[in-house]
């Protein structure tokens, strides 16, 4: 069957059950949602090492880092829903509204830190340059930045596959459950958690660029107050903690704790052990304080 006869016999069906045409907007495989999740990925992998190349900027694939998993969550979620005919628990539209709501929070905090400026880089990426040949970082960039770091963003969605393919594919109706329940509370409370978490940084560093911390924190130099004084990364638990979750909605559709799906969480939970590493260096080498902080402080879980 040619595309074109795909999309009118689709478009004849739509006509009977308006969300059955919901995932062709999105979709040009033949309404399956793991090919069109993968030829997005493909798309932004390309753009993001085109814009790096051609401006200088290596943060893109930051500006894409809270978009494109709702994308990714709701062409899974859209399957879902086409396929239930209106009927059946909508687990991957639940878990697509939830990630919507991370998307929203992060992209916020993002852009109010001026991520999104044409010029705006992380700073860690210049540290990284002037550490590396040319060549190195050109590799650096092609491999790490723009083709892992996208695969990954598509990983942490690929739960929500299992979801589709449960009741799409596979045809099977898993009712509400624990799994479900204990995915939605411990999001809610990750998304709590990091949002208390980025506005104490985003207020500290408000106060210390218009001159006005208190002696102990001018001293210092960084935050260790709040939730910063319970974890020296409470946000970056949270947001690890939150796909652990969200790995959890597979859990229900399958009735399994362990499965495949817990790749795209180990992948950014080793990203994140990397990234803190270095994040960690750079402090140590400004703030002489902050090796004291790291021994009476734990690194990531909170302890309170």
């Amino acid at each position: 069957m040619s595309s074109l006869q795909y999309l009118l016999g689709a478009l004849q069906e739509a006509s009977q059950n308006p969300l059955e045409i919901l995932p062709l907007v999105l979709s040009p495989f033949a309404g399956d949602p793991i090919l069109s999740v993968l030829a997005v990925t493909t798309g932004v992998i390309v753009a993001v090492y085109v814009l790096g190349l051609s401006t200088g900027n290596h943060s893109f694939v930051d500006k894409v880092w809270s978009i494109v998993p709702v994308l990714y969550a709701w062409q899974f979620a859209l399957g879902e829903l086409a396929c239930q005919s209106g009927g059946g628990y909508p687990r991957a539209a639940v878990a697509a509204c939830i990630i919507t709501v991370w998307g929203i929070r992060l992209s916020y905090n993002f852009y109010r830190k001026g991520g999104y400026a044409w010029d705006g880089e992380d700073y860690r990426w210049e540290v990284l340059r002037q550490s590396m040949s040319p060549a190195r970082y050109h590799l650096f960039h092609i491999f790490f930045i723009a083709i892992a770091q996208n695969l990954l963003l598509t990983a942490i969605t690929l739960p929500l596959s299992v979801v589709w393919h449960t009741t799409c594919r596979a045809q099977t109706a898993v009712r509400f459950n624990g799994f479900d329940a204990l995915a939605i509370i411990g999001c809610v409370f990750c998304l709590i958690i990091e949002a208390v978490a980025d506005q104490e940084q985003f207020d500290f560093h408000v106060r210390k660029h218009g001159g006005r911390l208190h002696a102990s924190e001018k001293k210092r130099g960084f935050l260790a107050e709040g939730l910063f004084a319970c974890s020296r990364h409470p946000n970056f638990f949270a947001e690890q903690s939150f796909w652990v979750f969200v790995g959890l909605f597979a859990s229900a559709s399958t009735g399994r704790w362990v499965g495949w799906w817990w790749v795209g969480v180990a992948g950014l939970i080793a990203l994140f052990h990397g990234s803190t590493n270095f994040t960690e260096e750079i402090s140590e080498g400004k703030y002489p304080a902050y090796s004291a902080y790291k021994r009476s402080v734990n690194r990531l879980v909170p302890s309170w």
